[in-house]
């Protein structure tokens, strides 16, 4: 059988290997956490800027898709004159004048939805980029206190098993 005192210090050393090991165990389960947050921020920034890509190939083809438009309805208008016969242009012009202005508003206008949604997206990025960085604080933070905590917890028990053994060595029996 053995001593007090060797059972004491047997118990202080796998006392504290636990602590370790738990501490192991919280920091690893952080890291693992924070790997997968990650890998969620990485996807949903990807899949941000394929959204920004598609609404700036969106808006462009819209916007050409409305200059054309505005193209073939004034080739269609001067066609018209022109086998109506008509020599006084003055009509076809203001109209033509009044559709460039509302071609450029049109245009301006999808313009600005496509800075908007540019700004909405940059913006997001910065979010999770953000708690990106948050969350590698958090597991960083979570990790040692976990190793903290078990230095503190395995002191604790060194004391405790320190003065049980001196208890021990003056003959004197366990409180």
């Amino acid at each position: 059988m053995c001593d007090p005192a060797t059972l004491l210090i047997g118990s202080t050393l796998i006392g504290t290997a636990g602590n370790f090991v738990g501490a192991a165990m919280t920091a690893a389960s952080a890291k693992a956490e924070n790997d997968f947050r990650q890998y969620q921020i990485d996807i949903q920034n990807k899949q941000e800027a394929e959204n920004l890509k598609l609404a700036e190939l969106n808006a462009a083809q819209v916007e050409q898709s409305r200059q054309a438009e505005a193209r073939r309805l004034r080739a269609s208008n001067i066609a018209f004159l022109a086998s109506s016969g008509a020599t006084n242009y003055s009509f076809f012009e203001g109209a033509d004048k009044a559709a460039d202005r509302a071609l450029r508003k049109d245009i301006a206008s999808l313009r600005l939805n496509l800075a908007t949604t540019t700004s909405r997206i940059a913006d997001q990025i910065a979010v999770n980029k953000a708690q990106s960085q948050f969350s590698n604080l958090s597991t960083n933070l979570q990790t040692a206190s976990a190793y903290t905590n078990a230095a503190f917890r395995s002191a604790s028990l060194g004391f405790d098993n320190q003065y049980k053994g001196q208890y021990y060595s003056t003959g004197n029996k366990v409180p």
